[in-house]
Order: C-alpha cells, then sequence, then structure tokens
C-alpha cells in the first residue's frame, strides 16, 4: 500500500489515468456480460451491446489495451470476460498482432503473442530535378506530415503553372497518405485526395518562398472554391479552362493513385524494405511489393 501510495504522489496524473482506464474497460465488460446469459457465443454479447463494447476501443484506445494485456500477463483471463478482452485486444492491436491462429483460447492467444514493433520510416523526400516539381513535393510534405503518426507519402498531379511579376503559382491535385509499417506490413493512418493553389514569392537570391496555400473547400463549397483560386498569382484574371480540367480529374483520378503507391515503393526500397503489404477494412490486397518489385 505504501509503495503504491508513493507511486501516486510521484506520478498522480498517471495514476489517475490508469484507474480512469480500468474503470472504463471493467464497467463496460461488466455491461456486456450481464446478458443475453444464456448463451455461451461471446458475439451474441457484443452484439447485445455494441456502442459500449465500441467505447471501450473508442474511450480507452491504447491505454485500453495496455491495461488488459496486463490483465492477461497476470492471467486474470477467464470465461467471457477473457474472450471479450482477446478480441478487443486484437482489434487494437490491428496489424501489430502476430498471432493468425483464430482457434486459440484466450491464453494460448497471449503466449502466442509477439507484438509487432512500429519501423520508423522519414516521409518520402522528391529526387527528381524538376524544378516545379521539388518545391511541390516539398510543400505538400509539409502540409500533410503528422509527426508521431507514422511517414508521409504525397503524389501531386500538376496542371498547369504560371509565373507573374514575380509569383508563382502552381495548380495541382495531390493524394497523399500517412503510413505506418510493422514487420512487413503496412497500416494506413489516415489519407486525403485535395485540390490546391500554391502561390511562391521569388527572393533575391532566386529562390521561391510559399506565398499562399489554397485548398479546395469540402462539400458545397467544392467547386466554387476550385473556380475561385483558378487566377492569375498577380493579376487575378481567370484562367479558362483549368478549372473544369481540375475538377474533372478529381472524378478519376486513378493515375495519382498508381503514383502514390509507385513513390511507396521507391521510399521503401530507398529505406531498405524489400518486401511489404497493405490491406483494406476487409483484408483484401491494395498493395503488395515482394522482393522490391511492385504487384496491384
Amino acid at each position: 500500500v505504501c509503495l503504491a501510495l508513493a507511486a501516486c504522489a510521484a506520478n498522480p496524473k498517471e495514476a489517475l489515468l490508469d484507474r480512469d482506464v480500468e474503470k472504463l474497460v471493467e464497467e463496460n465488460l461488466k455491461i456486456i456480460m450481464s446478458d443475453p446469459k444464456t448463451s455461451s457465443n461471446p458475439q451474441d454479447y457484443i452484439d447485445a451491446h455494441p456502442d459500449v463494447y465500441e467505447d471501450i476501443k473508442k474511450f480507452g484506445g491504447e491505454d485500453a489495451l495496455q491495461y488488459m494485456l496486463s490483465q492477461f500477463e497476470t492471467g486474470n483471463v477467464d470465461g467471457l470476460r477473457g474472450q471479450l478482452m482477446m478480441r478487443l485486444c486484437k482489434e487494437l492491436l490491428g496489424v501489430r498482432n502476430n498471432v493468425t491462429d483464430e482457434s486459440l483460447s484466450p491464453k494460448e492467444w497471449y503466449a502466442a503473442l509477439s507484438i509487432h514493433q512500429e519501423i520508423k520510416l522519414p516521409d518520402f523526400k522528391y529526387d527528381g530535378d524538376d524544378p516545379i516539381e521539388k518545391l511541390v513535393y516539398a510543400t505538400e510534405i509539409e502540409k500533410n506530415s503528422a509527426p508521431n503518426r507514422g511517414f508521409t507519402i504525397v503524389a501531386p498531379k500538376i496542371f498547369r503553372s504560371y509565373e507573374e511579376d514575380g509569383l508563382l503559382k502552381v495548380f495541382l491535385t495531390t493524394f497523399s497518405a500517412t503510413y505506418k509499417l510493422y514487420g512487413n506490413v503496412l497500416e494506413e493512418e489516415g489519407g486525403s485526395v485535395v485540390p490546391a493553389a500554391i502561390t511562391y514569392k521569388k527572393n533575391s537570391h532566386g529562390n521561391y518562398l510559399l506565398e499562399k496555400y489554397e485548398q479546395a473547400r469540402d462539400g458545397s463549397g467544392f467547386t466554387p472554391s476550385i473556380r475561385e483560386f483558378c487566377t492569375m498569382p498577380v493579376s487575378g484574371k481567370e484562367i479558362p479552362g483549368l478549372a473544369d480540367e481540375i475538377i474533372h480529374h478529381y472524378g478519376d483520378y486513378g493515375d495519382i493513385r498508381s503514383l502514390l503507391f509507385e513513390n511507396l515503393s521507391k521510399h521503401l526500397r530507398s529505406n531498405g524494405i524489400t518486401d511489404a503489404m497493405l490491406t483494406n477494412s476487409s483484408g483484401e490486397i491494395k498493395f503488395l511489393m515482394s522482393g522490391g518489385n511492385q504487384k496491384e
């Protein structure tokens, strides 16, 4: 007791967090296990309380995962409680779970568990010679990078660029995605496809610095916002046909999807990774690289 009190005094916020997570997990598990009493199938209990089940993942997250793993470590995983915690842990671990045998009991699953650790990689870096592409890639990586959430890959399609009185304005649509790598399995943390206009200003040394970044708005403002920024950098004159070109491309951006995976392959190879796989939520393969060669 004295040791526990000393630990709480040393780090009261962490101790409070631990108690909050324990309360969240245990109270929600208790509700889930309350009915249907006649069933021996864990899925029936989850189906009866889907929101309560999801709340453990939503509000507990990584802290709830660590608490439940500590319960496995102490062997406190008997019966329905263990089955539910095993399912929750598997879902929270995602691609970090190395165990593929679905027939194992909770204790057997934990005994076989060896959590895949994240392989840290830097963000993608353009290595071409085109000066405008070099500017755009650097800007898009900076805009879309997500520190502590993985590494970012971008794939911009540059439609046109115009220079006027020391300002350079580039019109593009960028497919960006952030990934984490565990072993040879990729996990997508987030992504977007967004049309934009980037304006750069040339300084006294002849270098271009970011002056203005305009993105297409969501919802009903999407098309009007693209038409608003499809103008010359200084005079503001409308550029005929450009907005329609960008809008039409947004309806089928397979080219930059392919470019994204090409850049992903290049980035993995440059960091010594020759085998990697990415699947969607249904388990279907979205991206596969074997022996350094990309397959789709």
